[in-house]
This record gives C-alpha cells, sequence and structure tokens, in this order.
C-alpha cells in the first residue's frame, strides 16, 4: 500500500534568489506525514539542499512552520529551524 504523497498543486514560490527557493506549502495533512520517507515522491527533484517550506497545516488543528529542506539522495528531509 502506497502512503500519503505531496500534492503539488498546493506548493508555490513565495522567493527565488541565487539558488535558493522559499516554498508554500499547504496541507490538510499533519506534520508526521510530511516527514515519511517518500512523501515528496517525485516532487523530489525540484528541492535543493538549503531550501526552505513554509508549512500551513489546515487539518484539525491550523498553524504553520518553517522547515529546512535537506536532502538524502532522492529524498527530502525536512529539518527544525534551531
Amino acid at each position: 500500500m502506497k502512503g500519503l504523497q505531496m500534492d503539488s498543486r498546493n506548493l508555490s514560490v513565495l522567493a527565488y534568489s541565487n539558488g535558493f527557493t522559499l516554498w508554500h506549502y499547504k496541507t490538510s495533512e499533519d506534520a508526521e506525514a510530511l516527514r515519511a520517507p517518500g512523501y515528496f515522491g517525485d516532487n523530489a527533484n525540484i528541492f535543493s539542499d538549503g531550501d526552505a517550506v513554509f508549512i500551513t497545516y489546515c487539518g484539525e488543528a491550523r498553524y504553520s512552520e518553517l522547515r529546512q529542506v535537506e536532502k538524502d539522495g532522492d529524498e527530502v528531509v525536512l529539518l527544525d529551524l534551531d
């Protein structure tokens, strides 16, 4: 059974400069779903190491967070910004 995957219709570019992209992604899924291996699927190739994703969660609990992208091969890993 295939897990949840990113819906690219809910992804947009907020800013781009010098190889860095600030993305916005809106989802009704929870944060754990976005951290699952393979969640970004075929869309992983559009992200670069060091990009940032502003995520808006629109499920039962509405909140937003900013995460940094780290590429691990063809996988996207979302890191906390500490």
